[in-house]
């Protein structure tokens, strides 16, 4: 079966360079595709093999969106020192930063220092692989954001250590992501994604909810109510590769059976890439702890239009889960900030 795909455009495109990689981060115009209540998140990765025999990653995302007509625009930008192979073939974390220029959804709680300080206590000296999957979650980073660029940074490291790719071997590498959301009249949603690696290769992505307004709502603790089935497909450069209707009633929307259709689209983006289906592919906002957070925000801004408080409140609810914070951005008060996140300090505010 084949549909017609849009691309969406990439932030950057090939060839940055480490140095000003993040300045284009923070300051490069974006261009979405729904031109009135756009939202979209851009990520990527680079990596360059230093003359030390080290390597330098440098880990991003920048998401964004309209909200009660102002634009919002979120970076994160995380850059890591990966030591030389030692005697047993492993490289260690030498060091490892979030760039000040961080902002999280909540505000002054989404403290940049905090989390660079929280990054550097938990991953300094571990591992750079696969296994750092183990550590950088979000019960120890304490914010999605910095677990959804950990994850690509370690994935495409994978890809380009096990020579996935057709790329020509060098000293720099390179991949970046645009996921872009565009919801019609009908109530359809469709999530057009553009993915580019090495200057060599390229994948057009779409998955598509059907009826979506219709068939999801929000409880009042702010997580997602469904009305199952949810009518979804999933196409790659043109060519439709599954359409299901996903049986999801009830707040489950994070339920078993959606993650695993969302793990088998990137298994897929991954294939079109040429990747070996053994290495995990965790660079894509399709990967399912990245792909909710788009998800919620998109449902919630379309549903609720200029009531920001509820927006966040749609927000929240992904991040608690049982009443517990996950991110230090969902705490409910001072207290709260103090059980479960206590090496936040009054300085983290500033």
């Amino acid at each position: 079966m084949v549909t017609v795909m849009l691309q969406p455009k990439l932030l950057i495109g090939n060839g940055p360079d480490p140095e000003t990689l993040a300045e284009l981060v923070c300051t490069n115009p974006v261009s979405p595709l729904d031109t009135v209540m756009p939202t979209a998140r851009f990520r990527g990765t680079l990596i360059r093999k230093e003359s030390s025999g080290g390597i330098t990653v440098v880990g991003w995302q920048r998401n964004y969106a309209r909200i009660r007509q102002v634009d919002v625009s979120l970076p994160t930008i995380i850059t890591a020192r990966i030591s030389p192979v030692n005697d047993e073939g492993v490289r260690h974390i030498e060091s490892i930063s979030l760039d000040p220029r961080f902002r999280g959804s909540k505000g002054i709680l989404c403290s940049a220092s905090y989390l660079d300080r929280t990054l550097q206590e938990v991953l300094t000296g571990r591992p750079f692989g696969r296994s750092l999957h183990k550590q950088a979650r979000l019960e120890n980073l304490h914010c999605f954001h910095s677990v959804e660029v950990i994850g690509g940074m370690t994935s495409f490291y994978d890809i380009m250590a096990a020579g996935c790719t057709t790329a020509t071997p060098g000293t720099v590498f390179y991949e970046e992501e645009t996921s872009d959301y565009l919801c019609k009249d009908a109530g359809r949603s469709d999530l057009c994604g553009y993915h580019i690696m090495n200057e060599v290769t390229s994948v057009r992505y779409l998955f598509s909810v059907d009826d979506l307004f219709e068939r999801v709502a929000f409880a009042g603790n702010g997580g997602l109510l469904v009305k199952g089935p949810l009518p979804v497909s999933f196409a790659i450069n043109d060519a439709v590769l599954l359409r299901r209707e996903l049986e999801i009633t009830g707040e489950s929307i994070l339920s078993t059976g959606f993650q695993k259709l969302l793990l088998e689209c990137c298994r897929h983006i991954g294939a079109a890439f040429g990747i070996d289906g053994s290495i995990p592919f965790r660079a894509t906002n399709m990967y399912p702890a990245a792909f909710m957070g788009l998800f919620t925000q998109t449902i919630a801004i379309r549903q609720f239009r200029n009531n920001y408080q509820y927006i966040m409140h749609a927000l929240t609810g992904l991040q608690r889960r049982d009443g517990i914070p996950l991110c230090v951005g969902a705490s409910s008060d001072a207290a709260e900030l103090a059980n479960h996140f206590p090496t936040f300090t009054p300085q983290d505010f500033n």
